[in-house]
Parts: structure tokens; C-alpha cells; sequence
């Protein structure tokens, strides 16, 4: 989260310097300031510069922002208040990931019974 936040933050540090000709308008500048006036997500806020997805697709510009918001909102309660009662799966950036440590977690704590966590089955309510 921190990563696509400094991405953001210098992307518009770098128009706003460019616009006021402090440094060099480059076309990656221009790029970023055509998909913003056209409400797309800029490139670099999707892709590294190797093509690696670092951040998630959305449609538009402000779709893109939505997600931002509510990741960084579910990750801030989480951190300063408690663990919440239900989780935004599509908010993490590594689902599975998240998905496995939980697996880990209600193994360790029935560590006791002996439990493995190849037998720790997800289940969920609607």
C-alpha cells in the first residue's frame, strides 16, 4: 500500500513541477497528466516497469481512487483499532495469500488437538 501511495504522490509532484517548469516535461509526465484529464489510471500506478501488475485494474480514474480509499480505510481500522468482524477479500492485494495465513493461524491455535493444516477447511457466510 505504501508503494502505490509514494507512486501516487510523486506522479502528481512531478506534474505539478513539470507544469511550473521546474524539471523536464517528459512523456511519461505527459502520459500521466492525458490519462488523468481522461479519467483513466495512469500507467505506472497499474504496472512496473518491468509489466508486473503492482496495484489492481479498474475501469477508471475514479474507480481506481474508490479502491484506493476503501484498502487504505480497511487497513487503517485494522491496524489502529482491532481485527474486524468480516474482511473485503478483493481489497488485499494477495488474497490467497491472506487466505493461507488464516489457515496457519487456526492451526497453530489448536495446536493442542493436534490439528494439520492440510485438514483446515474454509468455509463462509453470505
Amino acid at each position: 500500500m505504501r508503494a502505490i501511495m509514494k507512486i501516487v504522490k510523486n506522479t502528481f509532484s512531478s506534474i505539478v513541477a513539470a507544469i511550473n517548469g521546474d524539471i523536464i516535461m517528459t512523456p511519461q509526465i505527459v502520459d500521466a497528466i492525458n490519462a488523468v484529464s481522461e479519467l483513466r489510471v495512469p500507467h505506472s500506478w497499474l504496472y512496473d516497469p518491468s509489466g508486473a501488475e503492482i496495484s489492481w485494474l479498474s475501469p477508471s480514474l475514479t474507480a481506481w481512487i474508490k479502491g484506493l480509499i476503501d484498502r487504505h480505510f480497511q487497513i487503517w481500522n485494522w491496524l489502529q483499532k482491532e481485527r474486524p468482524p468480516s474482511f473485503w477479500m478483493t481489497g488485499f492485494f494477495n488474497a490467497t495469500g491472506f487466505l493461507t495465513c488464516m489457515k496457519q493461524e487456526v492451526t497453530r491455535q489448536k495446536k493442542a488437538q493436534q490439528w494439520s493444516l492440510d485438514e483446515v477447511e474454509f468455509s463462509s457466510e453470505v
